[in-house]
């Protein structure tokens, strides 16, 4: 049973979010570091495409959110991005 693409990718959103509020910037930094050679010699070829299709999605997420304009970004952080979902923020260098 194969997981569909739209699933893989929200599952690797969730896994993003969830890692940015618990690590710092080197530890992200560190993270991406170890991961990418790993992802270079991935042989599943369906799952590194996978992988690539969920990074692209989050950079052009990050990428929308960022030429937000300032009020757009205050309302994100003060109605949307609070309680739990507060750490969501630093995801988006809000």
């Amino acid at each position: 049973m194969h997981l569909s693409t739209a699933l893989v990718a929200a599952l690797i959103i969730v896994a993003v979010e969830q890692a940015s509020a618990q690590l710092s910037k080197a530890e992200q930094a560190q993270c991406k570091a170890e991961m990418e050679p790993k992802f270079k010699a991935e042989t599943d070829k369906d799952l590194a495409a996978k992988m690539a299709k969920g990074h692209e999605m989050l950079k052009n997420t990050v990428e929308l959110v960022q030429g937000m304009n300032a009020e757009q970004k205050a309302k994100l952080v003060n109605t949307y991005f609070t309680g739990v979902c507060a750490p969501i923020k630093e995801f988006y260098n809000l």
